[in-house]
């Protein structure tokens, strides 16, 4: 809808996985666009840009307090105080 690549093939989200980053998939304002959640994760696999298993260990890690903390722009600093206490929560 915004135009940023040419296809979901070409998304960058497979570069970043290939190459270690932790990502994470969301929406932007469902109203608007039309998308959930679940319905990014099922475009991103019917394009075949990731496997069920890639795109369920994303949304495991995604649901751990490590991921949220590591994806959420912090610095390094604050994410090195928060990784232990988000890691009570989540294990």
């Amino acid at each position: 809808m915004l135009g940023a690549v040419s296809s979901l093939a070409s998304h960058p989200i497979r570069v970043l996985v290939d190459h270690g980053v932790e990502v994470t998939i969301n929406t932007d304002d469902p109203m608007i666009f039309g998308q959930s959640v679940s319905q990014e994760y099922l475009n991103l696999f019917d394009a075949g840009v990731l496997s069920a298993d890639e795109l369920d260990a994303i949304r495991v890690r995604s649901m751990t307090g490590k991921a949220s903390v590591r994806a959420g722009g912090l610095s390094a600093t604050t994410q090195g105080r928060m990784v232990p206490v988000a890691d009570t929560f989540h294990g």
